[in-house]
């Protein structure tokens, strides 16, 4: 009796063993087959994740590449505008520059005239010479003092253009800097940005 009870008992054991490894082996091939579906899931998120990082970095390099074009044509629109701001203003000082001794010359004039004027004019009177030689005095003085006041116009013009050339020199100057210091950023930016990803 004793020998039957325990060969059921063996049994029962053997049959619940291998039960238990039955269910073992079968929630080891389940988390094993959830493994394999994770670990795909994460290769094709990570995948997803490169191919879109790379569309990202192409879109912004060809952003960047369209604005350097841009700002590359901005620089040299404004290097043109310069020199040509910076010819004309040279051209102005020279103009500048003669008007003004030709202010200083018939100022010179006009005060060689007037002081002969004046020792001419009491003798004005005495004789026909002095008198021809005092009205040449007069003619001379009017006419210098005319050339003086159209030479003095002449140079504040000139003067006051040269002031608005030189405002627009420095502003073009400071919108250049601008350009050149604008147009080194997209590498630095792309370069930050093609390290991100690796």
């Amino acid at each position: 009796m004793r020998t039957e009870l325990d060969g059921e008992v063996a049994a029962i054991g053997a049959s619940a063993a291998a039960s238990v490894a039955s269910e073992r082996a079968a929630a080891d091939a389940r988390r094993h087959a959830e493994l394999e579906e994770a670990e795909t899931r994460r290769a094709a998120q990570v995948e997803a994740l490169h191919e879109a990082h790379a569309a990202a970095l192409a879109e912004v390099k060809l952003f960047y590449d369209t604005a350097s074009a841009e700002q590359l044509g901005t620089i040299k629109r404004l290097k043109d505008e310069l020199a040509a701001v910076r010819t004309r203003e040279a051209a102005l000082e020279a103009q500048v520059s003669d008007s003004t001794q030709r202010c200083s010359s018939l100022g010179g004039e006009l005060t060689e005239a007037q002081q002969e004027l004046e020792i001419l004019r009491p003798l004005a009177m005495e004789t026909e010479k002095s008198k021809a030689s005092a009205a040449s005095a007069i003619a001379r003085a009017a006419k210098c003092e005319k050339q003086l006041t159209n030479v003095s116009y002449e140079l504040e013009v000139k003067t006051q253009l040269a002031a608005a050339l030189k405002t627009e020199r420095d502003a073009l100057e400071k919108a250049l800097d601008v350009a050149e210091v604008t147009s080194r950023r997209p590498g630095r930016i792309l370069s930050a940005v093609s390290l991100s990803s690796t």
